[in-house]
């Protein structure tokens, strides 16, 4: 029962990612949210910008493995710059990756870092409920994406 309320959950919170759907541990078939980031000025950020649009296109792909090592380039060249919208992009994708490997636990604390970055956005709450629910925390994923709905009746 508690398994059906969390599918119904996810199912209304429509975190996006590439508007595909992706399925979690568990079964769950969710949709990752789309963190595209915000337009900026500073030449710099706009080319980490175009970059991590190209980690989402390789990840809309099916390629993590490419996707990992455009992340790992970005880290080692403008980790130090990237601002908290990058960051948040880059956790998000960080944890992508590692879902799409099947690696639960390590895609769950990148989806825990992009959720404290920023805590109060839907999006990042939402990051948070899915990383609780692939730790295997259902009632706390459950009562959180019970708020979101609450908080974002239209999403």
């Amino acid at each position: 029962r508690e398994s059906s309320a969390l599918r119904l959950v996810f199912s209304r919170i429509h975190i996006r990612f590439g508007g595909q759907r992706q399925t979690v541990t568990g079964g769950t078939a969710i949709q990752l949210g789309d963190v595209s980031g915000q337009a900026t000025v500073n030449v710099q950020q706009t080319d980490v910008n175009r970059e991590l649009d190209h980690v989402k296109a390789l990840l809309e792909k099916g390629k993590p493995d490419a996707a990992e090592e455009h992340l790992l380039r970005i880290k080692r060249d403008h980790e130090s710059a990237l601002t908290v919208q990058q960051q948040f992009r880059f956790q998000a994708y960080f944890g992508k990756v590692f879902h799409d490997r099947g690696e639960a636990s390590k895609s769950a604390i990148h989806y825990r870092n992009a959720s404290r970055l920023r805590p109060s956005d839907e999006d990042g709450r939402a990051y948070g409920v899915l990383a609780d629910f692939i730790e295997g925390e259902n009632d706390g994923a459950y009562a959180k994406a019970v708020e979101i709905l609450r908080d974002h009746p239209s999403s």
